[in-house]
């Protein structure tokens, strides 16, 4: 199979994945509610945090030297596996020293090997990208993910049945089944892309990677981690910020689900990004910005007309999808409106300076935009609460754009109209793209 077959086929086995994303989200909310789902998502927050230092990003490094072949595949694996559980090991040290647990229940367990578990699948995938294997493990997670949403349809239809069900629910705090659901999943799916790897693998052998190897591997990850926390960062901060400044778990709960949907729309030019620009023949650096500006064009056009249907229905949408606690959702969504077109087109950019060797720019604008939502945050949640965090965030993203498309109008003498007015072959480009794409 072509590598542009391969790069179409992980644009489309990606999008179903975050299609099924997305509905565990939606039923997770419904299930817990703005409050519960609100310190859930918070607690999520800080694992996820702690899988991104932990981690130190080897997933990216892991994707190079695998692609590359410097590094044989199986030391690698292993490599994954003793991190994992060195991480495991130091997770449950840090949880005694701090909160002087030594023994942990089922549920407590699962919430442990969290960061151990997104640690092996993290870095799994990247192996698996390494050798533009895109079907497997997308595979993978979807039949669990299927799975998860099957079990949360049958929990949501019997809260929804039976008459004061929800008061059997027990808090977040007290890790209902159905959160204990969600982690056992998340461990389910490590072992499994482990073994699958391993299976698949054509040299099964135990073996670490050279001192020299390591060093490689390790140099090159902790660029990624030190740009990828900053990433997390801009994208993540404002939950921390509103959990400082308000009482309220319900607000936490409508302000991270629409924080969500932001983060769903920048998935969008992402996945479109590895298709564009990998079909670019990379020496022809006009060609290049061209596609970009053309993208742009279209990406800002879909999304314009799509956030303007959700401005319409929003107000009602919204409520009925997540469910009644989620009224305050609308409002800072509309508010975040402006940055969602901003990052979008920003992340194109992105990909652009990532793919012609200038990520310092995408660095720099990141600590740009974090500066500017740690700023704005302190002034205008205390006063505006959820309303002034997303303005706090379309700002920050705004700015974001903003540095990316002077630097790259610098270099390509391209106008801001060239990024947002639809021309008329640009329709056609793009179909003629993902048929290319598409073919062997």
């Amino acid at each position: 199979m072509g590598i542009a077959k391969k790069i179409g086929e992980n644009f489309l086995w990606r999008g179903i994945y975050l299609v099924t994303v997305f509905v565990i989200n939606l039923l997770m909310a419904r299930i817990l509610g703005a409050g519960d789902s609100g310190s859930f998502y918070l607690y999520l927050n800080n694992l996820s945090l702690i899988v991104l230092v932990a981690g130190f990003s080897l997933e990216s490094a892991m994707v190079y030297f695998s692609a590359a072949g410097k590094i044989a595949p199986h030391k690698m694996a292993t490599l994954t596996v003793v991190w994992a559980f060195v991480v495991l090991g130091l997770s449950y040290l840090l949880l005694f020293l701090f909160w002087g647990a030594l023994y942990y229940d089922w549920q407590g367990i699962l919430v442990l090997i969290y960061p151990f578990a997104f640690i092996l699948i993290n870095n799994i995938i990247g192996l698996f990208q390494g050798q533009h294997n895109f079907k497997t493990y997308n595979a993978i997670l979807i039949v669990f993910n299927l799975l998860l949403i099957a079990y949360l349809l049958e929990v949501s239809f019997m809260i929804g049945s039976a008459e004061g069900a929800k008061a059997s629910i027990l808090t977040v705090l007290s890790k209902p089944d159905v959160v204990n659901f969600y982690f056992l999943s998340i461990a389910l799916q490590a072992i499994v892309l482990l073994l699958i790897f391993w299976f698949e693998m054509p040299v099964k052998k135990i073996q670490l990677p050279t001192a020299g190897e390591l060093q490689a591997l390790l140099k090159y990850a902790s660029v990624a981690c030190g740009a990828n926390i900053v990433f997390f960062l801009v994208y993540r901060v404002d939950y921390w910020m509103i959990d400082y400044f308000l009482e309220s778990k319900d607000n936490l709960g409508n302000y991270i689900q629409a924080s969500k949907l932001v983060q769903l729309f920048i998935m969008i030019p992402v996945l479109a990004a590895s298709v564009i620009f990998p079909s670019t023949v990379t020496n022809e650096r006009l060609r290049m910005q061209e596609n970009l500006a053309k993208a742009c064009r279209i990406l800002f056009t879909g999304f314009l007309v799509l956030l303007i249907i959700l401005v319409i229905i929003g107000k009602f949408l919204f409520p009925w999808l997540y469910g009644k606690s989620f009224d305050e959702m609308y409002t800072p969504f509309v508010a975040m409106i402006p940055g969602i077109l901003a990052i979008s087109l920003q992340s194109l950019i992105a990909a652009w300076f990532a793919g012609t060797n200038q990520v310092k720019y995408n660095i720099y604008g990141a600590l740009i935009a974090l500066a500017v939502i740690l700023l704005l945050d302190v002034l205008l949640i205390p006063y505006y609460g959820i309303i002034g965090a997303a303005i706090a965030s379309s700002v920050s993203y705004i700015s974001y754009f903003l540095y990316q498309y002077f630097i790259f109008a610098r270099q390509s003498k391209h106008s801001i109209k060239d990024f947002i007015v639809l021309n008329k072959g640009d329709i056609q480009w793009a179909k003629e793209l993902f048929t290319k794409n598409n073919r062997v």
